[in-house]
Protein backbone atom coordinates (compact mmCIF):
# COMPACT_ATOMS: atom_id res chain seq x y z
CA UNK A 1 0.00 0.00 0.00
CA UNK A 2 1.50 3.31 -1.02
CA UNK A 3 1.82 6.19 1.45
CA UNK A 4 2.26 8.72 -1.31
CA UNK A 5 -0.04 11.74 -0.98
CA UNK A 6 -2.36 12.44 -3.90
CA UNK A 7 -0.92 15.10 -6.14
CA UNK A 8 -2.85 18.32 -6.53
CA UNK A 9 -4.39 18.89 -9.92
CA UNK A 10 -2.55 21.04 -12.38
CA UNK A 11 -5.59 22.94 -13.58
CA UNK A 12 -6.01 26.68 -13.52
CA UNK A 13 -5.61 28.30 -10.08
CA UNK A 14 -8.82 29.15 -8.29
CA UNK A 15 -10.05 32.64 -9.09
CA UNK A 16 -10.68 34.97 -6.16
CA UNK A 17 -11.75 38.57 -5.78
CA UNK A 18 -12.70 40.89 -2.95
CA UNK A 19 -16.32 39.79 -2.90
CA UNK A 20 -15.28 36.16 -2.42
CA UNK A 21 -12.78 37.18 0.24
CA UNK A 22 -15.43 39.12 2.16
CA UNK A 23 -17.86 36.20 1.87
CA UNK A 24 -15.21 33.85 3.27
CA UNK A 25 -14.45 36.25 6.13
CA UNK A 26 -18.17 36.38 6.97
CA UNK A 27 -18.30 32.59 7.17
CA UNK A 28 -15.15 32.35 9.30
CA UNK A 29 -16.15 35.03 11.80
CA UNK A 30 -14.16 37.82 13.41
CA UNK A 31 -12.74 35.81 16.31
CA UNK A 32 -11.04 33.28 14.02
CA UNK A 33 -10.29 35.69 11.21
CA UNK A 34 -6.74 35.53 9.89
CA UNK A 35 -5.26 35.82 6.43
CA UNK A 36 -4.22 32.17 6.62
CA UNK A 37 -7.74 31.08 7.62
CA UNK A 38 -9.30 32.97 4.71
CA UNK A 39 -6.76 31.57 2.25
CA UNK A 40 -7.44 28.02 3.45
CA UNK A 41 -11.19 28.62 3.24
CA UNK A 42 -10.85 29.74 -0.36
CA UNK A 43 -8.36 27.04 -1.30
CA UNK A 44 -5.62 29.50 -2.29
CA UNK A 45 -2.23 30.45 -0.95
CA UNK A 46 -1.80 33.25 1.54
CA UNK A 47 0.34 35.06 -1.01
CA UNK A 48 -2.53 34.94 -3.51
CA UNK A 49 -4.70 36.60 -0.88
CA UNK A 50 -2.16 39.39 -0.41
CA UNK A 51 -2.56 40.22 -4.09
CA UNK A 52 -6.04 41.49 -3.18
CA UNK A 53 -5.84 42.42 0.53
CA UNK A 54 -3.07 44.25 2.36
CA UNK A 55 -3.48 42.32 5.61
CA UNK A 56 -5.82 41.46 8.48
CA UNK A 57 -6.45 45.12 9.28
CA UNK A 58 -7.71 45.81 5.78
CA UNK A 59 -9.69 42.59 5.92
CA UNK A 60 -11.45 43.77 9.08
CA UNK A 61 -12.18 47.12 7.45
CA UNK A 62 -13.70 45.43 4.42
CA UNK A 63 -15.75 43.13 6.63
CA UNK A 64 -17.01 46.00 8.77
CA UNK A 65 -17.90 48.10 5.74
CA UNK A 66 -19.66 45.28 3.93
CA UNK A 67 -22.95 46.76 5.05
CA UNK A 68 -24.65 46.62 1.68
CA UNK A 69 -26.19 43.34 2.79
CA UNK A 70 -26.94 44.60 6.29
CA UNK A 71 -29.97 46.27 4.77
CA UNK A 72 -32.27 44.24 2.55
CA UNK A 73 -31.38 46.29 -0.48
CA UNK A 74 -34.03 46.33 -3.17
CA UNK A 75 -33.68 48.92 -5.95
CA UNK A 76 -37.46 48.86 -6.31
CA UNK A 77 -38.08 49.58 -2.63
CA UNK A 78 -40.29 52.67 -2.57
CA UNK A 79 -40.28 53.38 1.16
CA UNK A 80 -39.51 57.04 2.01
CA UNK A 81 -36.05 58.14 3.04
CA UNK A 82 -36.72 58.15 6.79
CA UNK A 83 -37.89 54.54 7.30
CA UNK A 84 -35.22 53.56 4.75
CA UNK A 85 -32.47 55.10 6.90
CA UNK A 86 -34.07 53.82 10.11
CA UNK A 87 -34.00 50.25 8.82
CA UNK A 88 -30.41 50.66 7.67
CA UNK A 89 -29.24 52.11 11.00
CA UNK A 90 -30.85 49.33 13.03
CA UNK A 91 -29.53 46.62 10.72
CA UNK A 92 -26.02 48.06 10.72
CA UNK A 93 -25.99 48.32 14.52
CA UNK A 94 -27.15 44.72 14.86
CA UNK A 95 -24.56 43.57 12.33
CA UNK A 96 -21.68 45.34 14.07
CA UNK A 97 -22.71 44.08 17.51
CA UNK A 98 -22.70 40.54 16.12
CA UNK A 99 -19.10 41.13 15.00
CA UNK A 100 -17.32 42.49 18.08
CA UNK A 101 -14.33 44.64 17.20
CA UNK A 102 -15.33 45.52 13.66
CA UNK A 103 -16.94 48.85 14.54
CA UNK A 104 -13.48 50.38 14.94
CA UNK A 105 -12.75 49.41 11.33
CA UNK A 106 -15.79 51.07 9.79
CA UNK A 107 -14.60 53.72 7.38
CA UNK A 108 -16.81 56.78 7.08
CA UNK A 109 -14.70 58.14 4.22
CA UNK A 110 -16.76 56.26 1.72
CA UNK A 111 -18.35 52.89 0.90
CA UNK A 112 -15.99 50.03 0.12
CA UNK A 113 -18.13 47.62 -1.87
CA UNK A 114 -20.31 47.79 -4.97
CA UNK A 115 -23.40 46.97 -2.89
CA UNK A 116 -22.73 49.80 -0.45
CA UNK A 117 -22.10 52.27 -3.30
CA UNK A 118 -25.50 51.36 -4.76
CA UNK A 119 -27.08 51.75 -1.33
CA UNK A 120 -25.64 55.23 -0.79
CA UNK A 121 -26.71 56.28 -4.28
CA UNK A 122 -30.25 55.07 -3.57
CA UNK A 123 -30.25 56.94 -0.26
CA UNK A 124 -29.22 60.19 -1.94
CA UNK A 125 -31.92 59.74 -4.59
CA UNK A 126 -34.63 59.16 -1.97
CA UNK A 127 -33.66 62.23 0.03
CA UNK A 128 -33.32 64.35 -3.11
CA UNK A 129 -36.86 63.35 -4.11
CA UNK A 130 -37.98 64.59 -0.68
CA UNK A 131 -36.47 68.01 -1.25
CA UNK A 132 -32.99 67.63 0.18
CA UNK A 133 -29.96 68.56 -1.89
CA UNK A 134 -27.43 65.91 -2.84
CA UNK A 135 -24.95 67.45 -0.40
CA UNK A 136 -27.49 67.39 2.46
CA UNK A 137 -28.40 63.78 1.68
CA UNK A 138 -24.78 62.64 1.75
CA UNK A 139 -24.14 64.56 4.97
CA UNK A 140 -27.23 62.97 6.54
CA UNK A 141 -26.10 59.50 5.52
CA UNK A 142 -22.69 60.09 7.07
CA UNK A 143 -24.27 61.42 10.27
CA UNK A 144 -26.27 58.20 10.62
CA UNK A 145 -23.10 56.19 10.10
CA UNK A 146 -21.26 58.19 12.76
CA UNK A 147 -24.11 57.72 15.24
CA UNK A 148 -24.29 53.96 14.77
CA UNK A 149 -20.54 53.39 14.87
CA UNK A 150 -20.01 55.66 17.86
CA UNK A 151 -22.74 54.07 19.98
CA UNK A 152 -21.63 50.54 19.10
CA UNK A 153 -18.05 51.37 20.06
CA UNK A 154 -19.24 52.86 23.35
CA UNK A 155 -21.35 49.79 24.15
CA UNK A 156 -18.49 47.40 23.32
CA UNK A 157 -16.11 49.42 25.48
CA UNK A 158 -18.47 49.31 28.46
CA UNK A 159 -19.23 45.61 27.99
CA UNK A 160 -15.56 44.69 27.58
CA UNK A 161 -14.09 46.67 30.48
CA UNK A 162 -16.13 45.85 33.56
CA UNK A 163 -13.42 47.10 35.92
CA UNK A 164 -13.29 50.52 34.29
CA UNK A 165 -17.08 50.70 34.23
CA UNK A 166 -17.25 49.86 37.94
CA UNK A 167 -14.66 52.55 38.74
CA UNK A 168 -16.58 55.11 36.72
CA UNK A 169 -19.84 54.26 38.44
CA UNK A 170 -18.14 54.62 41.83
CA UNK A 171 -16.92 58.11 40.92
CA UNK A 172 -20.37 58.98 39.58
CA UNK A 173 -22.14 58.03 42.80
CA UNK A 174 -19.44 59.69 44.87
CA UNK A 175 -20.13 62.92 42.96
CA UNK A 176 -23.83 62.50 43.71
CA UNK A 177 -23.26 62.05 47.44
CA UNK A 178 -21.12 65.19 47.51
CA UNK A 179 -23.85 67.26 45.89
CA UNK A 180 -26.34 69.40 47.78
CA UNK A 181 -29.87 68.01 47.36
CA UNK A 182 -31.49 71.36 48.11
CA UNK A 183 -29.65 73.07 45.26
CA UNK A 184 -30.25 70.26 42.77
CA UNK A 185 -33.98 69.54 42.46
CA UNK A 186 -33.36 66.75 39.92
CA UNK A 187 -30.66 64.95 41.89
CA UNK A 188 -32.87 62.05 42.99
CA UNK A 189 -34.01 61.44 39.43
CA UNK A 190 -30.42 61.53 38.14
CA UNK A 191 -29.28 59.06 40.80
CA UNK A 192 -32.17 56.68 40.19
CA UNK A 193 -32.49 56.92 36.44
CA UNK A 194 -29.01 57.31 35.02
CA UNK A 195 -28.19 53.61 34.74
CA UNK A 196 -31.70 52.46 33.84
CA UNK A 197 -31.37 53.42 30.17
CA UNK A 198 -30.20 50.46 28.15
CA UNK A 199 -28.04 50.91 25.01
CA UNK A 200 -30.86 49.98 22.64
CA UNK A 201 -33.12 52.67 24.09
CA UNK A 202 -30.36 55.28 23.85
CA UNK A 203 -29.76 54.28 20.25
CA UNK A 204 -33.43 54.54 19.27
CA UNK A 205 -33.81 57.93 20.96
CA UNK A 206 -30.64 59.29 19.37
CA UNK A 207 -31.62 57.99 15.95
CA UNK A 208 -35.09 59.52 16.18
CA UNK A 209 -33.64 62.89 17.22
CA UNK A 210 -31.08 62.77 14.43
CA UNK A 211 -33.59 61.97 11.69
CA UNK A 212 -36.02 64.58 12.99
CA UNK A 213 -33.15 67.05 12.90
CA UNK A 214 -32.62 66.39 9.21
CA UNK A 215 -36.17 67.53 8.57
CA UNK A 216 -35.87 70.56 10.82
CA UNK A 217 -32.56 71.64 9.30
CA UNK A 218 -33.51 71.17 5.66
CA UNK A 219 -31.65 73.88 3.73
CA UNK A 220 -29.00 74.25 6.44
CA UNK A 221 -26.12 74.03 3.99
CA UNK A 222 -27.65 76.74 1.80
CA UNK A 223 -28.19 79.02 4.80
CA UNK A 224 -24.63 78.40 5.87
CA UNK A 225 -23.42 79.86 2.59
CA UNK A 226 -20.95 78.58 0.01
CA UNK A 227 -17.92 79.40 2.11
CA UNK A 228 -19.53 78.55 5.42
CA UNK A 229 -19.07 80.38 8.69
CA UNK A 230 -15.50 81.65 8.99
CA UNK A 231 -15.46 80.36 12.54
CA UNK A 232 -16.21 76.79 11.51
CA UNK A 233 -14.07 74.26 9.63
CA UNK A 234 -15.16 73.50 6.07
CA UNK A 235 -17.57 70.61 5.67
CA UNK A 236 -16.33 67.52 3.88
CA UNK A 237 -19.24 66.26 1.79
CA UNK A 238 -17.37 64.49 -0.95
CA UNK A 239 -16.63 61.28 0.97
CA UNK A 240 -12.94 62.09 1.49
CA UNK A 241 -13.06 63.94 4.78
Amino acid sequence: MSDAKPRRGTGRPRSIDRDKIIAAANEIGVERLTMRAVAAHLGVTTQALYNHIGGRRELLALLANDYGEAFSFDPADDRPWRPWLEAFARSLRSRLLQRPGTATSVATRGPTSAASVRFVDRTVSKMRDAGFTEAEALLAYRAVMELVVGLVQRQEHEDGDAEHDHAHRSMFYEALTQSEPDSLPNLAFIAAGWSRRDPAELFEYSLDCLLSGFEAQRGWLARRGPAGDPGLPPLAIDGRG
